[in-house]
């Protein structure tokens, strides 16, 4: 299954981003992220090509891939890898949303709002 994610809302400025939350997401081990018995390749390109429009990101299930638009914010990069990763989830748990891009993209925006705004959470030892 390939899903394509381009944004229908603003997201808000690069300044907003704590020092600890601006790293690159593929920084991350291995440029992968496992999800349930899969391990999805986060691969980083300038453009999604593959489907129409201006894309920020696409995950290929079936393939185990997540794509990101290298060419935008790395803010957006992270929202996009949010997005993306909640199709991941979606499809592993056969959930209703995975093709509801909207319900979608407020879970990803919600998710990555509360990280921005409480990054000690993810810092605390117990919760």
């Amino acid at each position: 299954m390939r899903q394509g994610y381009r944004p229908i809302g603003n997201i808000t400025s690069e300044e907003s981003i704590p020092p600890n939350c601006k790293s690159s997401i593929t920084e991350a081990k291995n440029n992968r992220v496992k999800i349930g018995y899969k391990e999805y390749e986060i691969i980083k390109q300038p453009e999604i090509i593959e489907v129409k429009g201006d894309y920020y990101g696409k995950t290929e299930t079936d393939e185990e891939k997540i794509t990101i638009a290298s060419k935008f914010s790395q803010k957006v990069q992270n929202q996009t890898f949010l997005h993306e990763l909640l199709h991941c989830i979606a499809s592993k748990y056969d959930l209703s949303i995975n093709q509801d891009e909207h319900t979608i993209e407020l879970l990803a925006t919600g998710l990555y709002e509360a990280i921005i705004d409480n990054p000690h959470i993810f810092t605390m030892k117990d919760i």
